[in-house]
């Protein structure tokens, strides 16, 4: 079968969109199926990825108004002769579906707000508890794809369903991955907060791709804790395994974390993650600080703290995390039925 991504990537809404079309495009070669991704993303890591996997690469323009690009889809799916199209964004609405199912093409939208009416085939939605979260508009033939038992994971995280990460009892290892518009201004709200510490911390910051990078940390060379930033990173999977405990956005990077039982505090950059930290703040897979622009200093590290503290409370954060993704299988079947 052919399977064409829409999806795209930038500094403004991030790769999270992207990555999940990568992961999913990732199985379905596996499977032997082919695969075209049609984007106007323009980040050359992001990019390289799609080389690597011998994907096809169609570069989208940049459309001011919706019709068109919905047009261009399906031009480009056409002269594919593509079988399924699959998108993933927030500009992909009821009347962009409509252009292309009336095209003749089988449609999967890949979704975490349900903003709109949904006319496509499958909607897949992983996020945490989605089948109670999310109440969907849609078709009567509409199939709904929810929670993490659908979660789209690269091949490197699928290829390591058996790993358990060992809690040590003092945490001294600290992850930062949180990207994003405000990087910046948020990593100096975390680093002064974790200052307040009486404790040292080996501190990691994973800082975004090579394009999006922008920060200095001269300003904290004279921190009590030893703080190293890192540009761009192919796979984190080391870092996620050198942590005690992570501090992540609550994008697409909380599975990835999740798979390997890591400990982690969420932040929430944007409206759509509130319900992602809310789920996994109530299963005590980790702890939600939301909103850290608001949030006063002290109380951020106060938080922080009670985490590095409690090796209890990280084993039984690692141990819900394991509950919560017991075996990653990634099953494509739904395409078939």
């Amino acid at each position: 079968m052919k399977f064409l991504f829409r999806t795209d990537a930038s500094f403004e809404i991030g790769a999270g969109h992207f990555m999940r079309c990568f992961a999913l495009s990732q199985r379905l070669k596996e499977d032997n199926n082919d695969i075209i991704f049609l984007t106007n993303t323009q980040n050359p890591d992001l990019l390289a990825r799609i080389d690597k996997e011998n994907i096809k690469l169609e570069k989208s323009i940049v459309y001011e108004e919706l019709l068109l690009d919905a047009k261009n889809t399906v031009k480009v799916a056409q002269k594919y002769n593509t079988d399924w199209i699959i998108t993933d964004g927030y500009k992909f609405e009821t009347n962009y579906q409509r252009q292309i199912k009336k095209s003749g093409f089988k449609l999967m939208c890949i979704d975490d707000v349900a903003a709109c009416h949904y006319v496509s085939d499958i909607i897949l939605n992983q996020n945490l508890n989605a089948n109670r979260v999310f109440k969907y508009s849609c078709e009567k033939y509409t199939k709904l794809l929810l929670g993490l038992k659908f979660v789209l994971l690269r091949r490197e995280y699928r290829n390591m369903k058996n790993y358990n990460k060992v809690i040590h009892d003092k945490c001294n290892n600290l992850l930062i991955t949180i990207g994003g518009n405000n990087m910046q201004e948020y990593i100096k709200k975390l680093l002064d907060s974790i200052y307040l510490l009486n404790m040292n911390l080996n501190i990691k910051i994973l800082a975004g791709s090579k394009s999006e990078f922008k920060y200095d940390l001269n300003e904290f060379k004279n921190h009590k804790h030893s703080i190293e930033l890192i540009a761009v990173v192919d796979n984190i999977i080391p870092f996620i395994k050198w942590c005690d405990l992570a501090i992540t956005a609550s994008g697409s990077t909380v599975w990835e974390l999740m798979s390997l039982q890591t400990p982690m505090i969420t932040i929430v950059l944007a409206k759509n993650q509130e319900e992602i930290a809310n789920q996994i703040a109530m299963e005590k897979a980790g702890i939600n600080l939301s909103y850290i622009k608001d949030t006063d200093k002290n109380v951020i590290a106060e938080k922080i703290e009670s985490i590095i503290i409690s090796s209890e409370i990280r084993k039984n954060m690692a141990k819900n995390c394991k509950r919560l993704i017991p075996s990653i299988e990634n099953n494509c079947d739904y395409f078939l039925q």
